[in-house]
């Protein structure tokens, strides 16, 4: 009779699974009056928080603002430090914003310079250190920044945290200069790439740091104008795109020391595309399991893409429209690349054109993470008796707008009962590594002491 059991038992997580589930949504972020332009570079795994900046129209020297968007505030200024009329958090592909969404890191700068900061609700907006030039990323946790020096000629990585402050990384062998590009939850790794300032900077050299081995190169070599390095959570796997000479255009990738380089290919050409192809890495989830950015001709005219070993590439925007019923709240909108996304790939944020013709942020926010089953509540690759449990601990409570999707397991609010502590394995795909983990027990711990 076991097998009856368990068929019933499923049919109620199928059945009931939308009790705790809140439909997609599609959320335009805003501009500030009389600002055109509001890019989105981040968004913590709650889904309620993003990075954002926004400034005037092209050619008009303005003070660019750094912001923090929630849905109870909309946007928020986070201000610019004494003696600086600017400031911007968040670039192509860079993390500007801890896993919770508390700190956000940037750059405040007038017309002599700028300096890394680091904003919170709690400190407001604190400098990392005059000289630190550019922040480029922060880790899962928050305590470990990311950036470069730019003390030209020379450029070089740095890595911050409360006890050390800013620490040159240094460079790789034969390279002269270096700069971080990401880093892991913990902020144990970093990566970014090096070169060496003469002709063979044609081409650089992605590099990775650890503590026990410093900064090694990598061997990938990337075309200059690629601006971005992404890495897993245990450092098994780099993605980045690169200058394909058969085909003349660049397509972006992920490597493994099994694999080896693997491209990810191009979004179909459109009616009326003409030209070379183009395809950027903007994000990645700690686990390898999905590579976000945009595909398309480049400039205006590129489409944002959601990558995955199942699926391939997928085109983002049709997805929405066709799977998760956003045709409407799309309609006159053309949603140009995802910037961010959170670590388990059910919160995407990036920029697009509004009906009004402007570049404006947006959040979207699925009822399950790209790719998963809507019954698979613990989000672990299976539906089974874990997905009954947390549906039945969390039975009747009610979904606001600060938790999201009650069950999934880096985003259950402290007032529900916790998640079963095998919720926290790792979702199948590429790479395993157990990034859900720090998350989930420190809410038990919080909750109800050390297991």
């Amino acid at each position: 009779m076991k097998p009856l059991y368990t068929l019933i038992a499923l049919s109620f997580v199928f059945i009931f699974a939308g009790q705790l589930a809140t439909a997609a949504q599609f959320i335009p972020l805003g501009t500030l009056p009389g600002h055109d332009w509001s890019p989105a570079f981040g968004v913590s795994d709650y889904g309620t928080v993003v990075a954002v900046y926004s400034h005037l129209p092209f050619g008009v020297r303005a003070p660019k603002q750094a912001f923090r968007w929630t849905d109870a505030t909309g946007m928020v200024g986070l201000g610019a430090l004494p003696g600086d009329d600017r400031s911007w958090t968040g670039g192509n592909g860079q993390q500007p914003l801890s896993a919770d969404g508390s700190r956000i890191v940037g750059v405040s700068m007038n017309g002599a310079g700028s300096q890394a900061v680091i904003y919170s609700k709690v400190d407001g907006i604190r400098s990392l250190g005059r000289d630190t030039y550019r922040s480029s990323g922060i880790s899962g946790d928050g305590k470990v920044v990311i950036g470069y020096f730019d003390t030209s000629p020379q450029v070089d990585a740095w890595r911050w945290t409360e006890e050390t402050g800013a620490v040159s990384l240094g460079f790789a062998f034969r390279n002269t200069w270096s700069r971080a590009t990401d880093t892991n939850f913990d902020g144990s790794i970093v990566v970014g790439f090096a070169g060496r300032g003469d002709i063979f900077d044609d081409f650089y050299e992605i590099v990775k740091w650890t503590e026990a081995t410093g900064i090694e190169g990598t061997g990938i070599f990337v075309e200059r104008s690629i601006s971005m390095a992404k890495v897993s959570n245990d450092g098994s796997i780099i993605a980045s795109a690169n200058y394909v000479s058969t085909f003349k255009s660049f397509e972006a990738f992920y490597q493994t020391e099994e694999t080896g380089i693997v491209g990810l290919g191009w979004l179909p050409r459109q009616d009326g595309e003409v030209g070379v192809i183009n395809s950027v890495v903007r994000d990645m989830t700690p686990d390898g399991r999905l590579i976000a950015g945009w595909s398309g001709l480049g400039g205006w005219d590129v489409r944002p893409f959601v990558w995955s070993e199942e699926a391939g590439m997928e085109d983002f925007e049709q997805v929405l429209r066709d799977s998760h019923g956003l045709s409407n709240p799309l309609a006159d909108w053309k949603l140009m690349a995802i910037q961010g996304m959170s670590s388990n790939g059910q919160f995407f944020t990036g920029k697009g054109f509004n009906p009004a013709g402007d570049m404006e942020a947006w959040l979207v926010r699925l009822d399950a993470p790209w790719g998963s089953v809507a019954a698979d509540l613990t989000n672990n690759g299976f539906v089974d008796f874990e997905d009954l449990t947390v549906l039945l601990a969390n039975w009747n409570k009610q979904v606001t707008a600060d938790a999201g999707n009650l069950v999934n397991p880096t985003t259950t609010p402290v007032n529900l009962p916790p998640l079963p502590c095998s919720a926290c394995r790792p979702s199948p795909g590429v790479g395993h590594p157990t990034f859900q983990r720090p998350l989930c027990q420190a809410r038990l711990e919080r909750l109800h002491g050390a297991d």
